[in-house]
């Protein structure tokens, strides 16, 4: 990554982070370890689109539309996993 994309990753960070964090914190059940997780993968995904040249040209759009994206993945995987773990419950007789 060269220094003029660095700074473009630090600046877009430093800018956004917390408005991600919260934009996933409310789409994942108000957890705040899983919104973090969401957040990591966000600016995952953004650092990935720099690297390989990518030009974004309204990056606070890109970054929300990638949470709605990543938050969406993480809710059907927690809803997946509820489902799977009543399952097992009702399958042992330990759930309702």
């Amino acid at each position: 990554m060269d220094r003029q994309t660095e700074e473009l990753y630090k600046s877009l960070w430093t800018a956004y982070r917390e408005e991600i964090y919260r934009f996933c914190r409310g789409r994942l059940y108000r957890a705040p370890i899983i919104a973090e997780d969401c957040v990591q993968q966000v600016f995952l995904a953004l650092f990935e689109a720099l690297e390989a040249g990518t030009v974004i040209e309204r990056p606070r759009a890109w970054l929300y539309k990638t949470a709605r994206h990543v938050s969406s993945r993480f809710n059907d995987h927690i809803v997946r996993e509820v489902k799977h773990r009543t399952e097992e419950e009702r399958a042992f007789g330990e759930g309702p």
